[in-house]
């Protein structure tokens, strides 16, 4: 199965607000991620896909206090 992830800039999370946000730990070893996870079902593909806001559910994160490293390894995880 493949894993596919989407890291969005601001307002791509807009294009996914119908789906269904999951948790994600809440402090990761590079500190807190910018946004919760949103798996994205994909009827009749094998594929894993999911969207993670870069700059916040609400865009309101600025480009240099994003916590990239947090973002990956929730990803990964």
């Amino acid at each position: 199965m493949k894993k596919i992830a989407i890291i969005g800039g601001t307002g791509s999370a807009q294009l996914f607000a119908a789906m269904q946000w999951s948790g994600l730990p809440d402090e990761t070893p590079f500190g807190q991620p910018s946004s919760m996870l949103c798996p994205i079902d994909q009827d009749g593909y094998r594929s894993e896909l999911v969207f993670l806001a870069r700059h916040g559910p609400e865009g309101s994160i600025p480009p240099h206090l994003v916590n990239y490293r947090a973002n990956l390894w929730s990803l990964q995880q």
